[in-house]
């Protein structure tokens, strides 16, 4: 019975010891792993983004760029990529609470992509021409199209105040470019 007290403290010596070892290797393939990862994110997925940026190819390249930022953040390239291809949106309603939604201007048959509801700010989106979509019960759908760029707040119509098949034009100078 002895021998048996002096071997159960040594078991369990031994189990911990096990345990131990099996946790720090599992934390050591994991961090080797994400490691691969970055590494190869850094290798193939900035050159691309390099490369659709170049070709003017904005979307692509941003949605290259929101994939990876979890694995590429504060990488130096990838950062000054970003900032070049990126631009933080704010965006503001009278009333505010509508449902912004958006699509690449070039792709008109995309999904619509919800941003939030107003007012919305530092949104990320990529330097392209968008559509956006302003919806917010009770009001009517407010369509526009625009670049991501600082708003004046977006006014929206009750439903029934304009005439039917017409929308709202902002008194206001035009510039056309």
């Amino acid at each position: 019975i002895e021998a048996d007290h002096r071997a159960r403290p040594r078991r369990a010596l031994t189990a911990l010891v096990g345990l131990l070892v099996l946790v720090a290797l599992t934390v050591a393939g994991f961090s080797l792993w994400k490691n691969a990862r970055e590494r190869a994110a850094r290798r193939d997925v900035l050159p691309e983004i390099a490369r659709l940026s170049d070709a003017d190819e904005i979307i692509g390249a941003f949605a290259l760029i929101e994939k990876n930022r979890p694995l590429l953040a504060g990488d130096p390239q990838f950062e000054k990529l970003r900032g070049d291809l990126v631009l933080p949106f704010s965006l503001q309603s009278e009333p505010p609470g509508a449902l912004v939604e958006v699509k690449p201007y070039s792709l008109p048959d995309a999904p619509w992509r919800s941003l939030g509801h107003t007012p919305l700010e530092s949104v990320e989106l990529p330097r392209a021409y968008f559509r956006f979509r302003l919806t917010k019960a009770g009001y009517a759908p407010r369509d526009l199209a625009f670049p991501p760029r600082r708003e004046p707040a977006l006014r929206l119509v009750p439903e029934g105040e304009a005439p039917a098949g017409m929308v709202l034009v902002p008194a206001g100078q035009v510039e056309y470019r």
